[in-house]
């Protein structure tokens, strides 16, 4: 007569897939005397990302199968929406073959509003990088830091949150939280060119 709690095993086979966006990009630069100005805009044409399908059961010794109505609850299927996003750089020269580059970027997400009707975030990330480049006639060393934030509402849990409350009252997200994302990272690059400088007055060999 009494009621017994426990977790219900259950082992599913299935799929995923991964389709590449096709995106378009625009953009354009000015070179000055002691600076150079470049932006871009890209816009991405993302497709659903099927995250879970075709979800099959394998059979465990002991235990009721699930329910097909069950087992399809489990897929998961992630709608996309178009994704466009901004680069602004400039890059300055402090001093000879020294200069600073700055950035300011988006990191737009693509999460369309029917998948937030589902329970998923969407978060908008915006950043800036800054960087210190040290130019030589060949080799190039790149060493900076970026960093990006964001911050959106979310559909959350209120109350206690135990067996009891979820089987009496349900397991309803019917609060707003808030989803903070951000990154920083440091960077050390460098770049070589193979091909030698040519002499003032003089030439090319061919073939170099």
């Amino acid at each position: 007569g009494n009621i017994v709690y426990g977790p219900i095993p259950a082992r599913l086979n299935g799929s995923s897939d991964l389709s590449l966006p096709l995106s378009l990009t625009v953009g354009a630069a000015y070179t000055g005397a002691r600076f150079k100005l470049a932006l871009d805009a890209s816009l991405a044409f993302p497709r659903a990302v099927h995250v879970a399908y075709d979800f099959e059961q394998q059979p465990i010794e002991g235990i009721a199968p699930s329910s097909a109505s069950d087992v399809k609850a489990e897929e998961i299927e992630l709608d996309l929406t178009f994704q466009p996003n901004v680069n602004l750089g400039a890059e300055f020269e402090i001093a000879d073959e020294t200069v600073i580059d700055v950035g300011v970027f988006t990191n737009l997400s693509a999460v369309s509003d029917e998948a937030i009707k589902r329970g998923r975030d969407r978060v908008h990330m915006f950043g800036a990088s800054l960087a210190l480049g040290l130019l030589g006639k060949q080799a190039r060393g790149w060493f900076g830091m970026s960093f990006q934030y964001g911050s959106a509402d979310t559909q959350a849990l209120s109350g206690n949150l135990n067996l009891n409350e979820a089987l009496t009252k349900g397991v309803v997200a019917d609060a707003t939280s808030t989803v903070t994302r951000w990154t920083i990272a440091g960077f050390i690059g460098s770049n070589y060119s193979f091909v030698k400088e040519a002499k003032k007055g003089t030439k090319p060999e061919p073939g170099k």
